[in-house]
């Protein structure tokens, strides 16, 4: 018997949390959708000027309106520890901080894996 993980994904780690999840986690706040808020990122945001939406494909994005974020979950990561969403090395490191963070994959508690029988 070989056990195999799957590879990390964004429609594995989506599989296993969800979008809202990941938002608040590093943003410390609760998603609250079409409301300006004061920006979680900047803390001389004087006018609420950051809110959540909905894409047509019902992909959940942040913006803050004074330029310094607009995104998905996974951007905000790579935002957060200044990663680069577009290299594929810090994509993968995105990945494993997020399965780190939520304890999936291999960062389960109980490492649980697919056995294939050969």
């Amino acid at each position: 018997m070989l056990g195999i993980l799957p590879k990390i994904t964004k429609d594995y780690i989506l599989s296993k949390i969800t979008q809202e999840q990941i938002f608040e986690r590093y943003l410390g706040i609760p998603v609250v959708t079409d409301n300006l808020i004061h920006s979680p990122i900047r803390s001389n945001d004087n006018n609420p000027s950051f809110g959540f939406n909905y894409n047509n494909k019902g992909k959940l994005r942040a913006r803050d309106f004074a330029g310094y974020f607009w995104g998905d979950c996974f951007d905000l990561v790579a935002f957060k520890f200044h990663l680069n969403c577009n290299d594929k090395q810090d994509f993968g490191k995105i990945m494993d901080i997020i399965a780190r963070e939520f304890k999936i994959h291999k960062y389960t508690d109980s490492y649980q894996i697919e056995y294939i029988v050969t």
